[in-house]
């Protein structure tokens, strides 16, 4: 699991992460909510498919044609290798 300060480093860098179900993208945002402390991730998925998939499982629509995702900071694995 990567923590903030991975997460930043992953983005400026233009890294490409894994999540943690196995789909591969690029951090486009990170946005953190306080007081709750709550982080919100926006990756950039490399295939469209995922997307579909991503939204049949949490039961909402895509957040866009383009391939981008919301998931938690827990859901990051790491860099792609």
């Amino acid at each position: 699991m990567a923590t903030l300060r991975h997460i930043h480093r992953y983005m400026n860098q233009r890294c490409t992460v894994v999540l943690v179900d196995g789909r591969v993208g690029k951090i486009a945002r990170v946005d953190t909510f306080f007081p709750a402390n709550e982080t919100v991730v926006t990756v950039w998925l490399k295939d469209a498919a995922d997307t579909a998939v991503a939204s049949s499982r949490t039961g909402a629509p895509p957040a866009s044609s383009s391939g981008l995702v919301k998931v938690g900071l827990d859901e990051i694995a790491g860099p792609a290798t």
